[in-house]
């Protein structure tokens, strides 16, 4: 069985993540495009009408948040499918929507463990940020319910928090450089952020699935041993 610590490769992901992006550039651009627009019109709607109209601002802040999460679902979605190679679609990134309130709530959930590990001393918010951070995959790819998607999140990345911690900070370089580069480089920096990282979902869910299945012929295979001892 492979070492815990191979179960993913950072330059393997970031790899995987630009070749498909590549592949399919103007598709990405595009919607990257769209997204940015949409998120910062909603924005800039919002903090507008700040002072003139609580409750517009109200409201563009509510959509903000939903077209948020939305989203964040179909990235997801696209993500998983991208992993499979299977060619992207439009409609793949407003396919999750019955997943919103289960998402919803458990990224709440998520921002509360983190923020009470930070306040311990920063260390566990970290790692707490770390172990738990694939809970949309959770909810997405097994159809986990809130809870049980932040505990598949745990379960999964035992023993990985150090790599995953320098896997995100790889990631974060790469959008800080797509925004240096007058922020057009975010079209494709983020595509591939998000791609990389359903990669590493793939990779450390299949690790899991592989033991699953390994272990017990390994303890069939020892136990036909002792009898015929």
């Amino acid at each position: 069985m492979d070492n815990k610590k191979n179960r993913f490769s950072i330059k393997e992901a970031i790899s995987f993540g630009w070749a498909s992006v590549n592949e399919n550039l103007l598709f990405f651009i595009s919607v990257s495009l769209g997204v940015i627009i949409l998120i910062l019109g909603l924005d800039v709607l919002a903090n507008n009408f700040k002072e003139t109209n609580p409750l517009l601002e109200t409201l563009f802040n509510v959509l903000g948040t939903i077209v948020n999460v939305v989203l964040t679902l179909g990235f997801t979605k696209l993500s998983l499918l991208a992993y499979k190679g299977d060619k992207p679609h439009i409609s793949i990134i407003f396919s999750q929507t019955k997943y919103f309130f289960r998402y919803f709530f458990a990224s709440i959930l998520y921002g509360i463990i983190t923020l009470l590990g930070l306040a311990l001393l920063v260390v566990p918010g970290i790692i707490w940020g770390v172990r738990f951070r694939f809970f949309g995959y959770a909810i997405v790819d097994k159809d986990t319910g809130i809870i049980n998607s932040l505990k598949e999140s745990y379960r999964l990345t035992k023993g990985l928090t150090w790599k995953i911690f320098v896997f995100s900070l790889a990631i974060f370089g790469i959008n800080i450089l797509g925004l240096i580069a007058a922020g057009v480089g975010l079209l494709v920096t983020i595509p591939i952020s998000i791609i990389a990282i359903g990669y590493v979902w793939q990779k450390i869910k299949d690790f899991h699935t592989e033991a699953i299945i390994v272990q017990p012929k390994e303890l069939k295979e020892n136990n036909e041993t002792v009898v015929l001892v």
